[in-house]
């Protein structure tokens, strides 16, 4: 499902997926971190890279079937002076499988859009590319 709502984000931004099971090194791994404007992925430790965003990014974590409702991102997030956003995908777990409906990946694409706008403007980056990166 991936790859659905990765062309749906694709129609508002420039997305690069940020696989680590390919081996990248540790200074690789920073490095695209650090020029991440949008940290977006499931409730994992990849999104403990929210310390080394950029000022002005935003961070939006999707909760799948292993999230919890605690609060280790947002608090995160809050130590790195990052906004938080996060969407709840626990309703569309089959089976260890989020399904989203094609429709409301486009919708949860334009939200992001939406709130990317208003993050944006807050912060006021003159460098602003709109990337979003799925840990």
């Amino acid at each position: 499902n991936e790859d659905k709502l990765v062309r749906s984000l694709e129609k508002h931004f420039v997305v690069q997926v940020m696989d680590f099971s390919a081996g990248l090194s540790v200074e690789e791994s920073v490095h695209m971190i650090m020029k991440t404007n949008i940290l977006m992925g499931l409730h994992g430790a990849g999104l403990g890279y929210t310390v080394l965003l950029p000022p002005g990014a935003m961070l939006v974590e999707l909760k799948g079937e292993f999230a919890h409702d605690k609060k280790l991102f947002t608090n995160m997030a809050s130590k790195a002076d990052v906004p938080y956003y996060s969407v709840d995908l626990r309703s569309y777990d089959q089976a260890s499988i989020v399904d989203v409906p094609q429709q409301i990946q486009d919708s949860l694409a334009k939200e992001i859009l939406d709130a990317w706008n208003v993050e944006k403007h807050v912060h006021d980056t003159s460098n602003v590319t709109g990337e979003c990166e799925f840990p």
